[in-house]
């Protein structure tokens, strides 16, 4: 039975080799972009003191049921 080369799978290759090393470099080369929040910050104040208002009246509500 003949013997295989360890090292002829790494040359086998070199286009796949290529095109990894391009990826990478591609992958690495992107333009890093600031991430912004998504909403303002007046538009999460107003969302949270709604959820507060809405809290408070949910609460007011159970404490006249009983």
């Amino acid at each position: 039975m003949p013997r295989r080369d360890l090292n002829e799978g790494i040359g086998a290759r070199p286009h796949q080799q290529r095109i990894a090393a391009v990826a990478r470099l591609l992958l690495g080369a992107r333009p890093r972009v600031r991430a912004r929040p998504v909403r303002s910050p007046a538009a999460g104040n107003m969302l949270a003191s709604f959820g507060m208002i809405v809290g408070l009246l949910m609460i007011w509500a159970l404490t006249v049921q009983m």
